[in-house]
């Protein structure tokens, strides 16, 4: 069968996971998969069944080593990283990309800039009148839903647990403990949140490894624990959830919408989230959710719109967890939302469910992941 190279831009855990969902349809469908990772999409792909995982966190080997694996491979995909998209664009091998960020921002790639064979787009909102707008400028569009995995129906127990998640955190622009301290301030204040209400005999935090180990030294007790978990991992930690309470980026949010338990959102802790969240809210699925503009912050900068440089919108939202971390006024407002929320989330699910799953479906047809795989395995010929 045929091999296929992967790579997906370490940037938090949204790129890994898109790769991960999609690279597990294809395992089953016979193709070998190698994937290059380096920080946040090592991390969470190392050990996953489906992948031969080839780690290089040397950014000045790196082109040179996925030149070297696609030059012998029968495909290639990548998940939202130009920078090396680019370095092996004059390779004779179809070329896959995966655009989950269609909906937000202009196409990175017009007319003959990307010679992708396919791309990729994932069906979030905008994304359709969007590829209308400019279809005449992208190559071999194909618009697929979100690349959610579900892994089965949500599991009833007599265990209420409380499942927080932070996502990955890392990126080029983002570096926890140096610039951004976001789980460590907003992590405390969850849980000051969910204690206040109880209700719950299990609380379980996770995220990436640096910020869970340092959390875990601080806040662990018998209720409460802290863990980076593999992706099929969380996935059974979820399906077993009462609540999920998550940072506002799109596959954690997706798969707690589409697995049915009920999700809370989280301010954001990058410049593509404060805008997901404004989608979010939009939708109406968020009424609870505050942001930094919601708790009256600004960044020194100034405002956070759409359409700014990703670098200087990230900037910016790290300039509104710093100016929060030091009032304890919005810090007060956001743990007795968060502690509503919870309340109402224990109380009456069913309402929250219902609209965020309603949400999800409006969205997606079908797999996102299986559609997928089906046209990147007729790109390559096989039925």
């Amino acid at each position: 069968m045929a091999r296929i190279v992967c790579d997906a831009i370490p940037f938090c855990y949204g790129p890994a996971a898109a790769l991960l969902n999609l690279g597990h349809v294809l395992k089953r469908r016979g193709f070998d998969l190698t994937a290059i990772g380096s920080g946040t999409t090592a991390e969470l792909i190392s050990g996953d069944p489906s992948f031969e995982l080839i780690t290089c966190d040397d950014s000045s080997k790196r082109i040179k080593l996925i030149r070297s694996l696609v030059q012998g491979a029968d495909a290639y995909i990548n998940v939202m990283d130009p920078e090396t998209y680019f370095g092996v664009g004059d390779l004779a091998v179809p070329k896959v990309y995966i655009d989950f960020l269609f909906w937000m921002f202009s196409p990175l790639f017009a007319g003959s800039e990307l010679q992708a064979d396919l791309y990729v787009i994932e069906n979030y909102p905008g994304a359709k009148e969007r590829l209308n707008q400019y279809h005449d400028l992208v190559r071999s569009p194909v618009l697929v839903p979100p690349l959610i995995e579900v892994a089965a129906v949500a599991q009833q127990t007599d265990t209420r647990k409380l499942l927080i998640s932070v996502g990955g955190l890392e990126s080029r622009w983002t570096h926890v403990g140096s610039n951004t301290n976001y789980a460590f301030v907003i992590i405390p204040l969850v849980l000051k949140a969910a204690r206040r209400i109880g209700g719950f005999d299990k609380i379980l935090v996770t995220g990436g490894r640096r910020a869970m180990q340092q959390l875990a030294e601080c806040y662990s007790d018998s209720q409460t624990s802290f863990a980076q978990l593999a992706h099929h991992d969380f996935l059974k930690e979820l399906r077993t959830a009462t609540v999920l309470v998550t940072h506002p980026g799109l596959y954690t949010p997706f798969e707690g919408f589409a697995h049915g338990i009920p999700t809370l959102l989280l301010p954001s802790s990058n410049y593509t989230q404060i805008l997901q969240l404004r989608f979010y809210h939009a939708a109406r699925i968020a009424d609870a959710a505050l942001d930094w503009e919601d708790l009256g912050i600004v960044p020194t900068a100034g405002p956070v719109p759409e359409g700014l440089p990703e670098e200087v919108g990230v900037q910016r939202v790290l300039d509104c967890i710093e100016i929060f971390e030091k009032l304890p006024e919005a810090q007060r407002i956001l743990v007795k939302q968060l502690a509503q929320g919870l309340d109402g989330a224990l109380r009456e699910p069913e309402s929250i469910v219902r609209l965020q799953n309603e949400f999800y479906r409006s969205l997606s047809w079908a797999s996102g992941p299986e559609l997928a795989a089906a046209a990147i395995a007729n790109l390559l010929g096989y039925q």
